[in-house]
């Protein structure tokens, strides 16, 4: 069977980066992509895929609202694609509260020589996000979106640290 993937980022260079990488595995297939979340939730009602890669940091139809409303409207599994920084770390942490099945590291210098590498994890975290079963997250379905909040996350990491 082919997993169907949906690609969801701003970046066209990262779009075209992770369907190439995608489509050189024989068990996945690209099915489209889409530039920010409103794109997205028209391609996936439409589309239906059997999992979403989706950028963590995105205009319009930010990142957690568009897997808020993913998970709500038309649950998929979801892997998120994490860029760097504090920001980005936290709104990932917040995106597996929300029900995202699993993590990526956004693609850095992307003619480095752990593409191999790099590719391969891309490629199985995608096959694996493609088998989560997403009927235990009913609850999300009624939760209410937060933004989220960097420094409450450091005050409770620093607070068990001091126990």
């Amino acid at each position: 069977m082919t997993i169907r993937a949906l690609i969801v980022t701003d970046s066209a260079l990262i779009r075209k980066f992770l369907s190439d990488i995608l489509s050189q595995d024989p068990n996945l297939r690209v099915i489209g992509t889409a530039f920010n979340g409103k794109d997205s939730l028209e391609k996936i009602k439409k589309l239906r895929p059997d999992v979403v890669l989706l950028d963590n940091v995105m205009p319009i139809f930010d990142d957690l609202k568009t897997l808020a409303r993913v998970m709500k409207e038309c649950p998929t599994p979801v892997v998120m694609i994490s860029a760097p920084g504090e920001r980005a770390k936290e709104i990932t942490l917040t995106a597996f509260e929300y029900g995202a099945v699993d993590v990526i590291k956004k693609p850095e210098g992307i003619l480095s020589q752990r593409i191999p590498d790099i590719a391969e994890e891309i490629c199985r975290k995608t096959r694996a996000a493609a088998k989560a079963n997403l009927e235990n997250l009913e609850f999300m379905r009624n939760r209410k979106l937060e933004k989220p909040d960097i420094n409450k996350r450091k005050k409770l990491e620093y607070k068990a640290e001091q126990k």
